[in-house]
């Protein structure tokens, strides 16, 4: 608008607050922030996400259950996950596996992962689950080992991240 007005002036912010350091570093580096800034990180709250704060299921020694939780989207690189597991279909070890992809997405692309899922012959393996209020993740997370996050773009902060670790759970990501 004050471009319009024939006064293009800078928005300057000389007072921001950023959610990691990885947010500020490339808003300060792209000029947008001063390198005053500061980093208000945001926690998890470990009364709900512990391990103690819900009725743990024993691990099962013979299955290593695995989860993706949020919105199923193609920048989430759930494909990047269905695509692996589908690279060990012909393993024997492969009903050691479990993967619960919990969440809810385009019907197109979830119809893709189907497809996948059944051209490998992995429905016993991979499973998908509706999404869960907030309030039920601890104990979706005591039912499982780790959880995956394969996003394809750079995420600020994944809380899911910080709330699985919460839970003692392995966190498996990608690059």
């Amino acid at each position: 608008m004050l471009a319009r007005e024939g006064k293009p002036i800078r928005l300057q912010y000389q007072h921001t607050i950023c959610v990691s350091e990885y947010v500020r570093q490339r808003l300060v580096t792209g000029g947008f922030i001063p390198g005053s800034s500061v980093v208000i990180h945001n926690g998890v709250d470990l009364s709900q996400f512990t391990s103690s704060s819900s009725k743990l299921v024993q691990p099962q020694a013979e299955k290593l259950r695995l989860i993706v939780a949020g919105r199923i989207l193609p920048i989430k690189g759930i494909h990047t996950i269905v695509e692996a597991f589908a690279s060990l279909a012909d393993q024997p070890e492969i009903h050691k596996l479990s993967l619960t992809i919990l969440g809810d997405g385009p019907v197109d692309y979830i119809q893709s992962l189907n497809k996948i899922i059944s051209d490998h012959n992995l429905q016993k393996v991979i499973h998908f689950q509706s999404p869960v209020p907030r309030r039920d993740m601890p104990d979706v997370l005591s039912r499982h080992d780790g959880l995956i996050l394969a996003s394809e773009y750079d995420e600020p902060l994944a809380r899911a991240i910080q709330e699985a670790m919460a839970m003692e759970l392995l966190v498996l990501g990608t690059v």
